[in-house]
């Protein structure tokens, strides 16, 4: 009886979706934390004058999974999954291991988590051209892991952080939209930046 009802649940629920208005989408992200090596540098040689300092933050990629409400024309809400990928630091050469305290709040941070978020598309222009601003706030589980030397270790911490975002819909028929836009993530101790593009679907 119950897979009935799961498969009845299933066949109905595009047919919900349509009433209420939900969509779905993904997008795939360039991704780049404004980070400068040499500031991280210099602040570990204040203790350990002949450190090296070597930061991964090339070519990183990451992906956003979501599912959104249109409440009306211009506002809807969105619950996503978020992955930034990881940042990875390595250091050489310290001398002072009082530092090993403190080098988690050197490190740039990045990871994965939950995203709450607000959209507001205030027109659409010849049908098909539609701008956005998304705010919200994204639980970051980080993910990071740092090198002193020969060993590994791995920074883990939650924090939540404000997400702003700037898109570009383009209407390719009544349920696809591509979309491609910039956002800024307020991550500590140094700024998240992504590039994205994705596709989005309305039930």
């Amino acid at each position: 009886a119950w897979r009935r009802r799961a498969a009845t649940a299933a066949l109905l629920l595009p047919c919900v979706a349509s009433a209420n208005g939900f969509y779905v989408g993904a997008d795939a992200m360039a991704v780049r934390t404004d980070v400068k090596p040499a500031e991280v540098s210099s602040a570990v040689k204040v203790n350990n004058p002949d450190s090296t300092t070597t930061i991964d933050n090339k070519r990183r990629s990451g992906m956003r999974w979501y599912g959104g409400y249109a409440i009306s024309d211009t506002w809807s809400v969105e619950l996503a999954w978020l992955d930034l990928g990881s940042v990875d630091t390595a250091f050489g050469n310290l001398t002072a291991q009082s530092e090993l305290s403190t080098l988690n709040t050197m490190i740039p941070l990045s990871g994965e988590g939950v995203e709450g978020s607000v959209v507001w598309q205030p027109w659409v222009y010849k049908d098909r051209i539609i701008p956005a601003l998304r705010v919200g706030l994204w639980h970051m589980d980080t993910r990071n892991t740092f090198d002193v030397d020969d060993t590994s270790y791995r920074f883990n911490n939650s924090d939540n952080v404000l997400v702003v975002e700037l898109s570009t819909g383009i209407v390719l028929s009544e349920q696809w939209q591509l979309k491609a836009g910039i956002s800024h993530y307020d991550t500590n101790p140094y700024r998240t930046y992504t590039a994205q593009i994705g596709l989005q679907y309305k039930f």
